[in-house]
């Protein structure tokens, strides 16, 4: 996965942002005109399989809601400490979660406030 690519950099901080538009939106205005329907997905978990067409599924808007807030909890996980000692990792959606590795070798995420929406 990409995302995962960039942690693996040599770099003190990483900032990641995601785009999460207000509904209604130009896009699902322009969704309606095509005929298009967004698919609805409940929840999304680490054993789930990953689909064929990934990057059409990233046209979803209710996906791509799902899959960043997947992320948001999923990157608290033991398995990311090796991707995260050493760096600051900064995840913005709805609020600026802020990702290190603790002094007791665990994840800590805390909300930046200052950088939230």
């Amino acid at each position: 996965m990409h995302i995962l690519k960039i942690l693996i950099y040599n770099r003190k901080e990483v900032h990641i942002i995601f785009d999460k538009y207000k509904k209604p939106s130009i896009k699902d205005f322009e969704h309606d005109l095509r005929g298009e329907e967004d698919t609805q997905y409940d929840v999304i978990r680490k054993d789930s399989n990953r689909p064929a067409d990934f990057c059409k599924l990233l046209r979803s808007n209710n996906f791509k809601e799902k899959f960043v807030e997947f992320l948001i909890e999923d990157w608290t996980r033991d398995e990311f400490i090796t991707l995260i000692t050493g760096k600051t990792v900064k995840l913005n959606y709805d609020q600026c979660y802020t990702y290190e590795v603790s002094s007791e070798n665990k994840i800590k995420r805390v909300i930046d406030y200052n950088l939230s929406c």
